[in-house]
């Protein structure tokens, strides 16, 4: 009785899971990734210097783009970006975006250790919250935001953004439909992340630093 595709390409994995040759596998690139940008969501990919795409971990695609399963000759993590050449000479790289899933028992650490990057450079924080609505026009979905909440806090006031910090965390994850995971932008610029939709409206947390 034949195998089908799916079954060859299956028998296939296992032979090269248990060779003794050093193979691309999902569990070795996001280990590298998370040393990268911890929690990373999304990742830009290039082969021998061309952008193939952007991908989510969840994406079906990605194993592809990530060759893996097939064997490589070396691998190395810098700051920003994870290289791979293969055996073939193929060079692969990967560079973690800032989008990362950010879960609901770190991500007060996480905005926080953020912020605490700022204080010897900024001396406000500026802290919002928009209402945001998806509207078609024509086939063409657009994205408009309106300021519901704004307060400038001076970064040596700790005890008031993290009450905030707290507030909008607790708001984020709020609802029976949340998850417990959330996609945030966290970075030297700013920090934001939404709540989860319902229909066309969510609720964006922006979190960033000023001078004055």
């Amino acid at each position: 009785m034949s195998m089908d595709i799916k079954e060859v390409e299956a028998r296939k994995m296992e032979e090269l899971l248990v060779s003794d040759k050093p193979i691309v596998t999902p569990g070795l690139v996001y280990a590298h990734l998370e040393r990268i940008q911890p929690g990373v969501a999304f990742m830009d990919v290039f082969i021998d210097g061309e952008f193939v795409g952007m991908f989510g971990t969840y994406d079906t695609d990605l194993p592809y783009a990530l060759h893996v399963g097939e064997e490589y000759a070396s691998i190395e993590r810098k700051s920003k970006t994870l290289k791979i050449v293969l055996a073939n000479g193929t060079e692969l790289e990967v560079r973690p975006l800032d989008l990362i899933y950010m879960h609901k028992d770190k991500a007060y650490d996480m905005v926080m250790n953020q912020i605490e990057d700022w204080l010897d450079t900024r001396t406000l924080v500026i802290m919002n919250i928009l209402k945001c609505t998806t509207e078609m026009h024509g086939i063409e979905a657009r994205e408009k935001c309106e300021i519901e909440f704004y307060e400038a806090v001076y970064v040596s006031n700790k005890q008031r953004i993290s009450e905030l910090v707290t507030q909008f965390i607790n708001e984020a994850y709020k609802g029976s439909f949340t998850t417990s995971n959330i996609i945030a932008e966290i970075s030297h610029e700013g920090i934001a992340f939404d709540s989860v939709a319902r229909g066309h409206v969510w609720t964006r947390y922006r979190i960033f630093p000023s001078q004055s």
